[in-house]
């Protein structure tokens, strides 16, 4: 089973090490600043579309940011 909070520490590592604003992951995945605050606090959890949307958000990033380097 997934750990949402382990998920969004990982991600958030990975953005500040690439210098990425989190805005940018939430506005791919089209999700506000507070849904991620919730999750990260543990007032509430995402579906899983909404978690798929992440995923897919913060892959497009990390891969722009890889493409970007070279």
């Amino acid at each position: 089973m997934m750990n949402i909070l382990n998920e969004i520490e990982k991600i958030e590592t990975t953005l500040a090490e690439k210098e990425i604003e989190h805005r940018h992951l939430f506005y791919f995945a089209d999700i506000s600043r507070q849904t991620w605050t919730n999750w990260k606090t543990g007032k509430s959890t995402p579906t899983i579309a909404t978690w798929n949307r992440i995923e897919s958000a913060y892959n497009r990033l990390r891969y722009e940011a890889h493409t970007s380097d070279e």
